[in-house]
């Protein structure tokens, strides 16, 4: 009888398992359906289905590590890229990967506690950019991420200084990613570099994205800008020496 009885809580225990590991899975597979759905996900037989599902699991997992990590600094989530292979991720990267010939390849470093153009050094200065950003972007299916880490720098500069100046916070506005696209050598396809659109700012200035709207295509006959119109402008860009990044 007292075995009987012992088996029973065991076999208690483990089904409340499979009933508990059941729910999870019925959950999981709910949560990438709704994912699916979001992003108009279509794929063409059930064992792709099952791969996107895979892959979307451990972007997801990886999310969940990333958040733990930031402790609330940052916020991560899955998005429209979180089923796609390694190979597919890599076709929306157009940073090109050595700095090109024709770029400023000047690095300044003020890593040694000399002063910075604006007078004081860098183990002095402590600005944090997490209010200073725009909210996060989409550049689609086009390889300009040098052209949104440039607007992305100015645009957190502009807010910096202008909450400097005037005392009050100013916070940061988007700038036009599709006026780099068109008017440097950036393409959707060969990529480009943040130094060109720093380059072109200088000379004529950056509009808003409200005034040229981003499409995620390069238009090689067409650049709309207005200098007369553009809100900001850039004076002189430094590259900081990487050992600033080197925590030792």
């Amino acid at each position: 009888m007292k075995a009987t009885f012992t088996i029973a809580i065991i076999g208690t225990v483990a089904m409340a398992r499979n009933l508990s590991s059941h729910k999870q899975q019925v959950e999981d597979e709910f949560e990438f359906l709704q994912f699916a759905s979001v992003h108009n996900k279509h794929y063409a037989t059930a064992n792709e289905l099952k791969m996107r599902a895979q892959n979307w699991e451990k972007s997801r997992a990886e999310v969940d590590k990333l958040n733990e990590r930031a402790g609330g600094k940052a916020t991560f989530a899955v998005n429209q890229f979180s089923d796609m292979t390694g190979y597919e991720k890599e076709q929306y990267l157009g940073l090109q990967g050595h700095v090109p010939s024709h770029a400023d390849s000047r690095v300044e470093d003020f890593t040694d506690g000399s002063e910075t153009p604006r007078g004081k050094p860098l183990t002095e200065t402590n600005i944090s950019w997490l209010d200073h950003m725009t909210p996060v972007k989409n550049q689609g299916g086009c390889g300009s991420c040098s052209i949104f880490s440039a607007t992305s720098a100015l645009e957190a500069v502009q807010s910096i200084k202008s909450t400097e100046d005037s005392g009050d916070f100013t916070p940061a506005f988007r700038l036009s990613e599709q006026q780099g696209l068109d008017c440097t050598s950036t393409g959707c396809r060969t990529g480009g570099w943040m130094q060109w659109y720093f380059d072109f700012a200088k000379e004529n200035g950056c509009n808003t994205n409200e005034q040229y709207p981003y499409e995620a295509v390069d238009h090689e006959d067409r650049c709309l800008n207005d200098p007369e119109t553009a809100p900001t402008f850039v004076q002189d860009v430094y590259t900081v020496a990487a050992a600033w990044n080197n925590p030792e």
